[in-house]
């Protein structure tokens, strides 16, 4: 039940939502932040955010970063 509410949760969120693993690679998003990319869903994961948003990463990045921290 709680992976059917965190499901729909993720995929039903007005906002953009990523998961990341430890090199900073997309292994998940929703339909919301691949919309605000302009970049489908299937062609974030496996990459890292500058494969993605180019020069625009090294402002996000350090926010990732922390996360983890």
């Amino acid at each position: 039940m709680q992976k059917a509410v965190l499901a729909d949760f993720f995929n039903n969120s007005s906002v953009g939502l990523a998961i990341f693993d430890d090199q900073l690679r997309y292994q998940a998003l929703n339909h919301c932040l691949a919309a605000m990319h302009g970049i489908p869903v299937e062609s974030h994961l496996g990459k890292t955010p500058r494969e993605i948003l180019g020069i625009i990463a090294l402002q996000v990045e350090p926010a990732i970063k922390q996360v983890f921290t």
